[in-house]
């Protein structure tokens, strides 16, 4: 299997866990040829990555990505926390021209059972295999383009031989100048490919692209209940779009467990300690305003102390002062 991803050092260690979940759960006659779209990710990353070979032997090339390529490409103001890197995979047939399809994944994912029925699926005369967006203005972004349905491009399986010799490369950059152009660009290269592909792509189960919004309020046309049910209950990858990632304080994700549990089981794995020890230390101390900004509420092992912040400050002076 081919597999792309795209990063820069920062997202390095998410790529790492999204690797570490993935090797873990392949079946033993899986080949895994992972490419790397790779914006400055550092030797020390690289090395950590490498240490995953432990798990299960795989091939990888980082394959240098210049930035100024798509420095003229916009970046929508309704998705900031998406990065130019989610360019890239527009360069895939450029690199790559004589692989007949790969996987593009984003970082944010997790891999929670083989992708052999995906990968062996044909693609026909198909750009791509793609999973509905489940996000609920899914089917406005889909009006504007006068399409049926909008796919999530965070998980593809490309049909790069149709990209080649359709030179979609080339589309891919003269439309996302055209969208922004005509202020039609929202979700940066999601709408481009799904503008782009004019619907010629094949829906597989969400089971393949679970996003958040199967859980929160999300909408699909493409699948039954009965399906969504299943993909809710064995979800083949996990995938954390938007804004609010399993790492950042306060994800409410019903999900947010199987990111960490893949996290202690990867190189980076201090790092989940770390929180664990934190998170205990928290729970069994801690110091917070309370509702009415008057007192200082202690928390001891359980024993929860008021205290008024003029008393506070009286003992601070106190003990400034020496009297």
């Amino acid at each position: 299997m081919n597999i792309f991803f795209a990063s820069d050092d920062k997202f390095a260690k998410y790529l790492c866990v999204a690797l570490t979940s993935l090797l873990i759960n392949a079946d033993k006659k899986d080949v895994f040829n992972f490419y790397i779209l790779d914006s400055g990710i550092s030797e020390k990353s690289k090395l950590n990555i490498l240490k995953l070979r432990k798990i299960k032997d795989f091939e990888i090339e980082y394959i240098r990505t210049d930035e100024n390529i798509f420095k003229n490409l916009p970046l929508s103001s309704a998705c900031p926390h998406i990065p130019l890197q989610t360019y890239f995979r527009y360069l895939i047939p450029y690199f790559k021209p004589d692989i007949e399809k790969c996987f593009y994944f984003d970082c944010d994912i997790i891999v929670k059972g083989s992708l052999q029925k995906l990968w062996n699926l044909s693609l026909e005369d198909n750009y791509a295999a793609v999973v509905e967006e489940l996000y609920k203005e899914s089917p406005a972004d889909a009006a504007r383009f006068n399409l049926k349905h909008s796919f999530n491009a965070g998980v593809l399986l490309i049909n790069n031989k149709k990209w080649v010799e359709d030179n979609i490369m080339e589309k891919l950059f003269s439309n996302t100048l055209y969208l922004a152009e005509n202020n039609l660009l929202r979700w940066n290269d999601q709408d481009v490919l799904n503008y782009t592909f004019r619907e010629k792509v094949i829906y597989v189960s969400p089971k393949y692209n679970l996003q958040q919004n199967a859980y929160f309020d999300g909408q699909h046309s493409c699948y039954t209940e009965e399906e969504m049910d299943i993909a809710r209950q064995n979800p083949v990858i996990i995938h954390y779009n938007g804004y609010q990632k399993p790492w950042h304080k306060g994800c409410q994700h019903k999900l947010q467990k199987e990111y960490f549990r893949y996290l202690r089981k990867s190189p980076y794995k201090k790092e989940y300690w770390c929180s664990v020890v934190h998170n205990f230390v928290r729970n069994i101390f801690s110091v917070r305003n309370s509702d009415n900004h008057t007192h200082k509420i202690i928390i001891i092992m359980g024993l929860k102390i008021s205290v008024k912040k003029a008393c506070i400050s009286k003992r601070k002076r106190v003990a400034k002062n020496g009297y």
